[in-house]
């Protein structure tokens, strides 16, 4: 008969061999990238990166990927930052966190950030959204905004050739904190990303605007900047529309 240590001793074998068998169960985010992977850039601030806690607010980020395995896409997601949240599994696949984007950040820091990193593997394709904090926080004019944003694009097409960058027309705040003032500085700066695509866009190096302005509704806000489930889930949606019109899975 087993002693009460020897007992205790086999119950702690069989939970780690539990643990072990389930962690084999699916496939986390270091499979092989192969010349046929969409490598993916998300940069930009708190609306990319999500709340890291998972209790206030959401990011696309989950819900694109979510999509693209539903879909069966050979992706990866590339960046220097990583969320530890906990998400569910696809396709017995766990999600990809890694990420370029920063709560707070303004076009001068992910151009800053841009200019010190390169980023491994090679994106093939970056998807940017950043603006809000240098309109609403800096209370920046549209025209520097979107001049950093131009030069962003400009280095990533650089230093990345073949790129294709799709740019955010940023969705609005909760519309009681738009005032109109507020409404005319979003419509010119989203009017001014239509342009920047226009001028930046080459055959080499596609940039597409994506309009997640339209149609906005209070409904996709968990606060008064951030998106709930259902915002992130509409963006995601408006991205991997336009992903799906270029690429093929």
């Amino acid at each position: 008969m087993m002693s009460n240590l020897n007992l205790i001793f086999f119950f702690i074998l069989l939970l780690f061999w539990g643990c072990d068998q389930n962690s084999q169960s699916f496939v986390c985010d270091d499979n092989p990238v192969t010349p046929q992977t969409l490598t993916i850039l998300t940069l930009g601030d708190s609306r990319v990166e999500g709340d890291p806690s998972g209790e206030e607010y959401e990011s696309y980020r989950y819900y694109l990927w979510s999509t693209f395995q539903e879909q069966n896409w050979d992706v990866d997601f590339v960046g220097t930052r990583r969320s530890n949240r906990e998400y569910s599994n696809v396709n017995d696949r766990c999600f990809d966190q890694d990420h370029e984007g920063t709560g707070g950040e303004v076009t001068s820091g992910i151009l800053n950030t841009i200019e010190r990193e390169q980023f491994s593997p090679t994106p093939k394709i970056a998807l940017l959204g950043i603006g809000g904090n240098d309109l609403l926080d800096s209370q920046l004019p549209p025209a520097p905004v979107l001049d950093n944003i131009t030069m962003i694009i400009e280095k990533l097409q650089s230093d990345y050739p073949g790129i294709v960058v799709y740019v955010e027309q940023i969705a609005p705040a909760r519309s009681d904190l738009m005032s109109a003032e507020l409404e005319a500085i979003l419509t010119t700066f989203n009017q001014g990303i239509l342009e920047v695509a226009a001028t930046t866009n080459t055959p080499e190096n596609p940039v597409e605007a994506v309009n997640m302005s339209t149609n906005w509704s209070d409904q996709y806000m968990a606060d008064n900047v951030h998106y709930n489930q259902r915002g992130a889930e509409v963006v995601a949606s408006l991205y991997f529309n336009a992903i799906n019109r270029r690429f093929d899975p």
